[in-house]
């Protein structure tokens, strides 16, 4: 993207994968948005994106889960 671009809005995506005790992770999953058009309406689109996040780290779950077993 061009900087003018990313002054009005960008946005970032990451993963974070946490090791804890026993063989065990933590799994972070987000996206954050920054620029002059991220704070209003971009807050509207995070709601419908953080479902289908939620419904995507649910599916990881199940699918480690179920290997791990």
């Amino acid at each position: 993207a061009s900087v003018l671009g990313r002054r009005f809005v960008r946005g970032t995506h990451y993963f974070q994968i946490l090791p804890e005790d026993e063989g065990s992770c933590v799994f972070i999953h987000g996206e954050t948005f920054a620029g002059w058009l991220a704070p209003p309406p971009l807050r509207a689109l995070q709601e419908g994106i953080r479902d289908r996040y939620r419904a995507l780290n649910a599916a990881l779950t199940a699918r480690c889960e179920a290997a791990s077993r």
